[in-house]
């Protein structure tokens, strides 16, 4: 998986995990989710099927458009840098840097991208400049005429 989808996936996993906190009323640090992938063996053992993964896991993948395998590999991600802290996906927490990234993302604000403001910067606004100049050259050069 490529990092800017890693990272989209990452900031869908944490804003989730904090707006169910918050809709649930529950802090943060009492609110873990099940994100454990069952394995073929569970499901002969236990009479399971595939389906019966937590509702959490199944709306992460499907939001996300991603496989079990995927996700596992986000999840490492989010471990290893302390977004989140769990033992075996089971009851998986999110931590105050999860919860953060998670704020941050909901702060953040709309940015132009680098080519369209260098675009704006050294075509769009001089030109601009020169047209606002000459309709008040313009408007100057009639008032005095008269």
């Amino acid at each position: 998986m490529n990092t800017k989808k890693r990272d989209k996936v990452i900031d869908k996993l944490v804003c989730y995990m904090k707006k169910y906190a918050e809709d649930k009323g529950i802090p943060i640090k009492n609110v873990w989710f099940d994100f454990e992938k069952l394995k073929p063996e569970d499901a002969l053992y236990n009479d399971c099927t595939p389906e019966s993964n937590s509702n959490e896991y199944k709306d992460i993948i499907k939001s996300c458009k991603i496989t079990p395998d995927e996700f596992e590999e986000v999840l490492n991600y989010c471990v290893t840098n302390q977004y989140i802290s769990c033992h075996n996906f089971k009851h998986v927490l999110l931590t105050d840097l999860g919860y953060a990234r998670a704020r941050s993302i909901e702060c953040r604000t709309f940015k132009l991208p680098m080519w369209l403001c260098k675009i704006l910067e050294t075509i769009v606004a001089p030109s601009i400049v020169a047209i606002i100049s000459s309709v008040i050259t313009t408007i100057i050069m009639r008032k005095m005429g008269n």
